[in-house]
């Protein structure tokens, strides 16, 4: 499994939405607990959607500040994640 994340600038060129992208490069099924490393996280709960197949997922920021956020992949398939 291979991960990546960024921030999204916004408008005015600041930080903006934070994005994270997963991908399961096996023909076997893979999970994993994917740190994230942004500030601001604990305290609130997040929406996680896959811009890919239009899941949302709804985390609690305290979870994935301290444990990170649990992926389960299938062969070959992959997540892109916007947070909000």
């Amino acid at each position: 499994m291979v991960s990546a994340e960024w921030l999204r600038l916004d408008e005015a060129g600041t930080a903006g939405v934070p994005w994270q992208r997963w991908g399961q490069l096996s023909g076997q099924p893979s999970q994993a607990r994917i740190p994230l490393g942004w500030p601001g996280l604990p305290g609130r709960s997040w929406q996680l959607t896959d811009v890919l197949s239009q899941n949302v997922f709804k985390r609690d920021g305290g979870e994935l500040a301290s444990s990170g956020l649990f992926v389960d992949l299938g062969p070959w398939q992959s997540h892109l994640l916007a947070l909000q």
